[in-house]
């Protein structure tokens, strides 16, 4: 019997020892011997299939990551939603972290550098990279290093969308405006202030030149 023949049905009495009469098998030890032998082949079978889903798994991720970095909870949830099994998934991920294909560190620095140079505040990024499985253990070293001062990026923000008459009327609707956008873009609220009061003050420069 070789490793790849298909298991004889132990439903079926034909798989059973008989005698040229037809009759079972009278001899425990030949039917113990074929009982060891179709344990085995089965576990040899099973073995083959994890191995199989692990690398359908594998290739997959593969897939998913060519185009971008994955942090692991969101590279899972794509995987579980194409019915790769958890131990698939597992197995297919210690793999990739072995070669440092997925590596949730690296995914955090370059994630939380992309949402700044869109125009996000700390808050907002911090909030999206928690959404992605990141915890603060890897979301604030990656915010801490990153190469920017607050108050003067949300400065720019406010220069896109407010111009120097808006920023210079009175009354609190354009600051209203202002912390509203600012807040929904995730800067403090002393950002925010702080970024407010510089913005007011270069559109009065520009009112006087």
């Amino acid at each position: 019997m070789t490793q790849d023949s298909e298991p004889p049905d132990l439903d079926d009495d034909k798989t059973c020892g008989r005698h040229s009469g037809g009759r079972h098998s009278d001899t425990p030890h030949a039917d113990d011997s074929l009982s060891e032998e179709l344990n085995e082949l089965s576990e040899e079978s099973a073995e083959k299939q994890v191995a199989r889903q692990a690398r359908e798994a594998y290739t997959a991720a593969i897939r998913l990551l060519a185009p971008r970095d994955h942090s692991t909870t969101e590279l899972r949830r794509k995987l579980q939603k194409r019915e790769h099994t958890s131990q698939a998934i597992e197995s297919a991920f210690q793999e990739l972290m072995e070669v440092n294909y997925l590596n949730d560190a690296r995914y955090a620095e370059l994630y939380a550098e992309q949402r700044m140079n869109r125009g996000y505040g700390p808050m907002a990024i911090r909030a999206k990279l928690r959404e992605r499985g990141i915890e603060s253990a890897l979301s604030n070293p990656a915010i801490a290093n990153l190469t920017v001062n607050w108050s003067e990026l949300a400065e720019q923000l406010i220069h896109k969308r407010f111009n120097s008459e808006e920023l210079l009327q009175p009354g609190n609707s354009t600051t209203a405006r202002v912390a509203r956008m600012l807040q929904a873009r995730g800067f403090s609220s002393g950002d925010a202030l702080r970024a407010l009061k510089s913005a007011r003050k270069s559109a009065e420069s520009e009112s006087q030149e």
